[in-house]
């Protein structure tokens, strides 16, 4: 069985444009995990259309 490589692997192996919008996306990500305690997914996505 092939061993997984760990995410920082990875992304170590990403060319520098995809590792910036990975960095960029994950922020993202961030921003929006600080707001799963006082909404739906659904109402997060409806903000986000809005």
């Amino acid at each position: 069985m092939q061993e997984r490589k760990r995410l920082e692997d990875i992304i170590k192996e990403l060319p520098e444009d995809l590792r910036k919008e990975l960095e960029d996306f994950a922020r993202f990500l961030c921003v929006f995990s600080n707001f799963t305690d006082k909404f739906t997914s659904v109402e997060l996505q409806h903000k986000i259309f809005q």
